[in-house]
């Protein structure tokens, strides 16, 4: 038997999906609308009202050559959405 893998998603896509919920769309209809887990979807929801929903933390590189632009990169982010 073939072992499954976890499904990713992009930031993006879990960003819409939360604002769906915050534009008052139920979660379970907004799971089932996108395919996924109502669970999930709950996290996701929970993360970004902890203000975990990290957009840095999703790009960080596996190669510690770009870790310097990437920390640069974050920290601009963080300055412009906060």
């Amino acid at each position: 038997m073939a072992k499954l893998s976890r499904a990713r998603y992009t930031l993006e896509f879990k960003l819409e999906a939360v604002r769906m919920v915050k534009g008052g769309q139920s979660l379970a209809a907004v799971s089932k609308i996108l395919g996924i887990a109502a669970q999930t979807l709950h996290n996701w929801v929970k993360a970004e009202r902890d203000n975990r929903l990290s957009r840095c933390r999703l790009w960080l590189p596996r190669e510690p050559v770009f870790s310097i632009h990437v920390a640069k990169t974050c920290i601009e982010i963080d300055e412009i959405y906060t």
